[in-house]
């Protein structure tokens, strides 16, 4: 099936953080707009990049922790559509600056395989759906791949929640985490999640990863370490679902892993 990409080809956006989008120059010199030492990802066999259906590509300006960069993610989904996806395609961590992709999917991208020798861990939460009207899910994917395309972490955190088109009535939540044990990745907190009323009229579920790598291929000795803090899917009381996620990476290897984000969902009864 051929897909066609639009991307914006006149202008560049840069996203800011509570801010609306503002054009700073040629498509040809987004990655120059990264500051020097950016890095540009071999994507050449990524899984993600082919399902796109139309996207953008934009400058986005995450914040400095002192030791690496938050970057905001923000997916809202579309009903009765397909799933939503952005996918970082160069980054410098010097300042906080990453090219992203994002647009429409022709489908969700496989998962990190059981058998690539990783750990998951899943929390089914307690509190599962049952209020009256109509239910929906909406799921959250985010993940990291290395310069060899192999998922290093990779979490995926779903909300179920009822409405009855003024209030939510109740939710549930289930999450899960993987990371690549063979390439020295390990949990160091987490994963943690739940779900909880936000308000009268919107349901949240989040998920919360810390993980850390000591041992990692870039041959330097220093630790690379991965935030998810936090990955948030919500939905409102008419069924609508978006995403509001916040995820940082740091150390000597930080610079070469692409992250990738994925939000879908619907009714489910």
């Amino acid at each position: 099936m051929k897909h066609t990409l639009r991307v914006a080809c006149a202008m560049v956006v840069v996203v800011l953080a509570g801010l609306g989008p503002t054009r700073v120059g040629a498509a040809g010199d987004a990655v120059t707009a990264l500051g020097p030492g950016a890095v540009r990802f071999d994507l050449s066999h990524d899984a993600m990049l082919p399902l796109f259906v139309t996207a953008t590509d934009s400058v986005v300006i995450g914040q400095s922790n002192g030791a690496g960069c938050d970057f905001p993610s923000r997916l809202r989904g579309v009903r009765g559509g397909g799933p939503q996806g952005e996918m970082t395609l160069a980054v410098n961590n010097d300042t906080c600056r990453a090219l992203v992709r994002a647009g429409s999917l022709a489908a969700l991208p496989p998962g990190p395989p059981e058998a690539s020798g990783g750990s998951q861990v899943s929390h089914p939460s307690p509190a599962a759906p049952g209020g009256a009207g109509p239910c929906s899910s909406v799921e959250d994917r985010i993940w990291q791949t290395d310069p060899v395309n192999i998922y290093v972490t990779w979490t995926k955190n779903t909300l179920n929640w009822c409405y009855d088109y003024s209030v939510v009535t109740s939710c549930g939540e289930t999450d899960d985490s993987y990371w690549f044990t063979p390439s020295g990745w390990y949990r160091i907190d987490g994963p943690l999640g739940s779900c909880a009323k936000a308000d009268s009229q919107d349901m949240v579920g989040r998920e919360y990863l810390y993980v850390g790598n000591d041992t990692f291929f870039c041959g330097e000795t220093a630790h690379t370490r991965t935030s998810y803090s936090y990955n948030e899917a919500w939905g409102n009381y008419y069924g609508a679902f978006w995403d509001s996620s916040n995820y940082s990476t740091w150390g000597a290897c930080s610079n070469l892993l692409s992250w990738h984000h994925t939000v879908s969902g619907g009714p489910t009864q």
